[in-house]
């Protein structure tokens, strides 16, 4: 159970970060008076990788809103890289972390408890 809930836990992250990536460029619209409201979605990823994201929101802040690069770069390529690489070792991490509870206390259940008689 250790690595495969780590992987499923990584493997469902990476197809619904893909999922809103593929969302977000097909209905992306690259005219200048075209409102993208669509970026928007990101914000649902930032929710779900909480405490990963807040990396995303520091290098958004400092490099990327500063540099001259490309809307595509800025606001798909960018997000879906960092909340793929971010979010990826989060809940890879975070299945880890619970299956090592898990067979914590399977084990500790499984010894019989010391009595000590005085």
């Amino acid at each position: 159970m250790d690595i495969k809930l780590s992987l499923r836990l990584l493997i469902i992250h990476t197809i619904i970060v893909l999922t809103f990536a593929a969302i977000i460029f097909k209905n992306y619209d690259p005219s200048p008076q075209a409102p993208n409201e669509i970026f928007l979605l990101w914000n649902i990823i930032l929710i779900i990788d909480l405490p990963s994201s807040f990396i995303f929101m520091l290098l958004d802040a400092n490099l990327i809103t500063t540099s001259n690069t490309s809307t595509i770069i800025k606001f798909i390529t960018f997000p879906a890289t960092t909340f793929l690489i971010c979010g990826g070792i989060q809940y890879y991490l975070l299945g880890k972390f619970i299956s090592f509870i898990y067979h914590k206390f399977k084990n500790s259940k499984s010894q019989p408890l010391k009595t000590t008689n005085s």
